[in-house]
This record gives C-alpha cells, structure tokens and sequence, in this order.
C-alpha cells in the first residue's frame, strides 16, 4: 500500500514518501504507523482464515497421522 506511490498508484504511500523527502517526520509516522496496523491487522485476518479453513498446517497434520 505504501510502496504505491512509486508507480504512481497514490495512497498513503504519497504521505510517507513526502515526509521522507521533505524530513518531516510527523508526517512519516501519520502515514505509516496506520499502515503498519492495517498489516497487521489483515496479516492476523487471514492466518485465522487460513486455520479455520485448514491450511498448510491441517495438511501436514493429517499426513503425519494418516
């Protein structure tokens, strides 16, 4: 999300990237700190997704005890 702004995709990634570029650090860290938690958030989201619905680690469960 934040790397868009490189191929010209805009979001947050504008904030960070100008913060960098300008040194303002406050406006670093109000872009990113959101996007790390929104990271977090999603990363958190789909490993339960991926346990409900059996992912890798049901696999290799059910191979070890079959």
């Amino acid at each position: 999300m934040t790397v868009a702004d490189f191929i010209g995709g805009g979001g947050p990634g504008v904030w960070v990237i100008g913060g960098i570029n300008l040194f303002q650090m406050e406006k670093v860290l109000a872009s990113a700190i959101p996007g790390a938690l929104l990271a977090i958030t999603m990363d958190t989201m789909f490993a339960l997704i991926e346990r409900r619905l059996g992912g890798e680690a049901g696999i290799n469960q059910q191979a070890t005890t079959a």
